[in-house]
Order: C-alpha cells, then sequence, then structure tokens
C-alpha cells in the first residue's frame, strides 16, 4: 500500500458514478491514498435525482433489480407483469450514492480534461488550468467512449463497446392519472418506459409525478434538439401511447434530460482493463454489463485487483 516514497499509495479516481464510488470506497478502506474527480457536482453518475419542492423525481436509474445489495425493497404494479420487489433509494436514488461517499475525499465540479504522466507519477490536468497530483496510479471509470479523450493509449481495448443515448422527460400532473400500474414497459419507437415517482416508499403522492424514458434509436436522432422542444414531443406522444390523447392532466411540472451514454448495448466483456506498465486502469458498467450493479461489479472487482497487485 505504499509507494517508491514510502507513503501511502495516492491513486486518482476519475468519475464518482457508482463504479468510481465503489472502486474508490475499497481502495480507501484497504489503505490507500484515493481522491475521486468527478465533473458534477453531486456524486452518483446515473443515481440522480432531481428536486423540484416536494418532488423527487429519479431521472438516471429510476430503481435496482431485486437481488443488488443497494437500496430499500419496494413492490411496483407493472403493466403485463405481476408486482415484484425492486429497490430503490431512500427518500431518493441519489442517497444510494450518498451512502457511498462517506469517507471518501470527493472533488466534485472538478473536470479532468488531461493527464500526464511525468517521472513515472500521473498529474491531472483541470478544466480551470488547475494540475493536481502527483497521483501513483490513476482508474478512470467514464464512459467507454469517453477513454480515448483521456486516455488514448487504451482506446484501442474499449473499441468495440457500444453505449446509447436517452432522453428523460420528467413530469408532474395537477390530478393523478388513472393508471393502475406503477412502471409501463411500451412497445413503442419513442417511449422505452415510464415510472411513476410518486408511488414510490416516501415520495408525496400529489401531483402525480412520472419519469419518461425513451428509445436509443429516438434518443440518437434527437439528440441535439433543445430540452424545451423535446420535453412537450415526449409529453404528446405519453398521451397518444397511455390512450388519452388531449385528455391528459395539466402539467404543473415539466423538463427532459438527455445521457449521452446512458445505456450499454455492447459491453467488453472484462470485469475491467488493468495497465500495469503505464499504472492505469479503467472502470464501469460497460466492462461487463448494464446498470446499476454492473457498475458496482466492476468497481469492486478493480480495487481487488489494484490491492493485490500492490501486495505483490
Amino acid at each position: 500500500m505504499n509507494n517508491a516514497t514510502g507513503g501511502p499509495t495516492r491513486i486518482a479516481v476519475i468519475g464518482a458514478g457508482v463504479a468510481g464510488l465503489t472502486c474508490g470506497g475499497a481502495l480507501a478502506r484497504a489503505g490507500f491514498a484515493v481522491e475521486l474527480f468527478d465533473k458534477d457536482e453531486r456524486p452518483g453518475g446515473r443515481l440522480a435525482t432531481h428536486r423540484v419542492d416536494s418532488i423527487r423525481f429519479d431521472y438516471g436509474a429510476p430503481f435496482l433489480p431485486p437481488d443488488s445489495t443497494l437500496g430499500q425493497s419496494w413492490h411496483l404494479a407493472e403493466k403485463d407483469a405481476p408486482a415484484r420487489a425492486v429497490r430503490v433509494g431512500l427518500p431518493d436514488m441519489n442517497a444510494v450514492a450518498r451512502e457511498l461517499t462517506s469517507d471518501l475525499a470527493i472533488r466534485s465540479g472538478c473536470h479532468v480534461t488531461a493527464m500526464t504522466r511525468l517521472q513515472g507519477s500521473w498529474h491531472l490536468g483541470e478544466l480551470g488550468g488547475d494540475v493536481i497530483g502527483p497521483f501513483d496510479w490513476v482508474a478512470l471509470t467514464v464512459p467507454a467512449p469517453q477513454v480515448k479523450l483521456l486516455a488514448p493509449m487504451l482506446s484501442s481495448r474499449v473499441a468495440g463497446v457500444r453505449m446509447d443515448p436517452c432522453w428523460t422527460l420528467m413530469v408532474a400532473f395537477g390530478e393523478k392519472l388513472p393508471v393502475e400500474f406503477d412502471t409501463i414497459t411500451f412497445n413503442d419507437p419513442v417511449l422505452a418506459r415510464a415510472v411513476r415517482e410518486s408511488a414510490k416508499p416516501g415520495r408525496v403522492s400529489r401531483p402525480d409525478a412520472w419519469t419518461i424514458y425513451t428509445t436509443p434509436s429516438w434518443a440518437r436522432a434527437q439528440f441535439e434538439q433543445p430540452a424545451g422542444r423535446v420535453a412537450p414531443a415526449l409529453l404528446k406522444r405519453f398521451g397518444e401511447t397511455m390512450g388519452f390523447g388531449m385528455a391528459l392532466p395539466r402539467a404543473r411540472y415539466m423538463t427532459a434530460h438527455r445521457w449521452r451514454f446512458a445505456r450499454v448495448a455492447t459491453p467488453l466483456g472484462e470485469d475491467y482493463v488493468l495497465d500495469p506498465q503505464q499504472n492505469l486502469a479503467l472502470c464501469g458498467d460497460w466492462c461487463v454489463g448494464d446498470g446499476v450493479d454492473a457498475a458496482r461489479r466492476s468497481g469492486a472487482m478493480l480495487a481487488v485487483a489494484l490491492a493485490r497487485r500492490s501486495r505483490n
């Protein structure tokens, strides 16, 4: 766990999503000097929650699978399927991320745009012009397409990974929609899924809040459209698809958010990527699959690998 100078091995983890938080937390507990960097103001990545007054929209991951070790169990009513238990964060999904950040040194709002290796150590260049370092190792937990921007020497290792975009609509209605289901999976070229946020535990039941997710193909075609144009288009489609037409209740609040790298279409097929010659590593859900639990697995496996190397 010590570097050549006798101090603890310094590791920079770039990206404070689930993979980065899991990897960084495990390494910190193992005695490494770990610092996380994330360009967003709030850690968590797709464990994201948008708050408007008393309303909470989990506009990234809507919930976790029932076998996840994160979150709290919750039964939902799903169209064309029996009620099943999934897991959600309380009071929101970002709370799961906040649990993972305890005792971690995180620089939020720090956009790392360059990495330079000098005399066996890594130095990070920040968008504001600051240079941060030195570090013995760097673990990149960013989406695979962003690897080539920071670590072009490893871009060939992730060239086969494909990630899909998504637009999400967050809308709150003045009255409850006459829908008996809490989550709906659509067979539609535009809409993929709708989740009733106000049905989740600990949420206000009024107004009736929904998060609606698009298909990758529609999001890709409309990715450069402004949110102000996307939101009403998705609301209209939602009404048409649900059979409400123009009878949708008035929307008390509405906004849209785009995710450039929302889902993993083609994973790498490895738990992580490790380059011991350059003391550089990669991890993320895109290594092993799709979703929050895949991200956690990849981050945990990379932490084990790095800790094992330090003992050898």
